[in-house]
């Protein structure tokens, strides 16, 4: 094991110690990725994944479509209802929410 020695913890140099604590030390670092940064805005709903695709081996990204979410692998829709994405297959969204699964059903129609 290699030790780092510093003047600034040294016993001697007291007020560099006490300064030095009460700022946070002097040891700091910033990370950064290499390459070229590009700020682009991504919205989590663009990566949605189809749920039922997923039991099936494919990952199909789910397309918005007014107030629902549509697979074009396999058809599938999940509403939005106040915001808030359904990703349950028919039978389980049925099972859970059966007032909110029959006005969507007659809403999706």
């Amino acid at each position: 094991m290699r030790c780092i020695e510093s003047e600034l913890f040294n016993p001697k140099h007291y007020i560099k110690f006490i300064l030095a604590y009460l700022f946070g030390g002097v040891i700091s670092g910033t990370c950064c990725k290499s390459g070229v940064s590009i700020k682009e805005e991504i919205s989590v709903y663009d990566l949605l994944i189809c749920p039922s695709c997923i039991e099936n081996g494919r990952e199909s990204r789910l397309a918005q479509k007014n107030l629902s979410f549509f697979c074009n692998e396999c058809g599938n829709k999940f509403p939005i209802i106040d915001g808030v994405v359904f990703l349950f297959s028919d039978k389980k969204f049925k099972e859970l929410y059966p007032d909110i699964f029959e006005e969507v059903t007659k809403r999706l129609k």
